[in-house]
């Protein structure tokens, strides 16, 4: 129809009327705006807008166990602990995930490990940003400050990691030209069948990419900063990582 923009199917829209409205089977009542609502009534099309929400999502990975806990006791909620459990191990992982039903049922279990468990990485966003952005969903980081990376195969001084595979291309990007220090990670990009496979060696290496594939199917998209946590690791374990600003 003229005059109105079409949504494509998929697409989460967050709508907030203006106006009483005859219910929708198409719309879910997800909140009520309790103040400023003449932002609301201002605002424009591309123009942005603060949300203060309540309550507050309740996230608890990247936190040690101790200050989750005293958060928790401040709202009434009940944290059991597994996994390595002593105060200062970090959270990893919690169940159930979503804050309203943490609230309705008064309580959270929450997975933790110890810091030498923890791998630092850190991205190179401004070289590779698109294969940057798969690989946050792929590990969970874009929704969360800790992912989880899957050990695939480890071998001398190679550690291959295969997630979840993501339907999205991944064309060369950021591929390197002459050697790849230890350290840095690689992601296997569309030229080469293993695609979306990811590496990390522990040598410099002038023929092949951290995953195994040449220089041309490798995409660099960041490096691990205390690769010595990566040694001990075998085939199948789950490493946790978070992102070094």
């Amino acid at each position: 129809m003229k005059g109105i923009e079409r949504i494509p199917m998929g697409v989460f829209t967050m709508l907030a009327s203006k106006l009483d409205k005859t219910p929708s089977p198409n719309h879910s009542m997800v909140g009520r705006v309790i103040r400023s609502m003449e932002l609301i009534q201002l605002v424009d099309k591309d123009q942005n807008i603060a949300l203060d929400v309540r309550p507050e999502r309740i996230i608890l990975p990247g936190k040690i166990f101790r200050t989750a806990e005293e958060e928790l006791l401040k709202h009434n909620i009940i944290m059991h602990r597994e996994g390595e459990i002593e105060d200062d191990d970090v959270i990893v992982r919690q169940t159930p995930e979503t804050t309203m039903q943490i609230i309705q049922t008064g309580e959270v279990t929450a997975y933790g490990v110890s810091e030498k468990n923890l791998v630092k990485i850190k991205l190179y966003d401004d070289l590779a940003p698109k294969t940057i952005d798969f690989s946050r969903y792929a590990l969970g980081l874009r929704k969360l400050p800790v992912g989880e990376l899957p050990a695939f195969t480890t071998y001398e001084n190679t550690r291959l990691f295969k997630t979840k595979h993501v339907r999205k291309e991944l064309m060369p990007e950021n591929t390197p030209s002459e050697i790849v220090p230890a350290g840095e990670i690689g992601v296997t990009n569309q030229s080469a069948r293993c695609v979306q496979m990811i590496g990390v060696k522990f040598v410099d290496d002038s023929r092949y990419g951290p995953s195994g594939e040449k220089f041309i199917s490798t995409n660099i998209i960041g490096k691990v900063i205390d690769i010595e946590k990566l040694h001990d690791i075998g085939d199948g374990a789950v490493i946790y990582v978070t992102v070094c600003v």
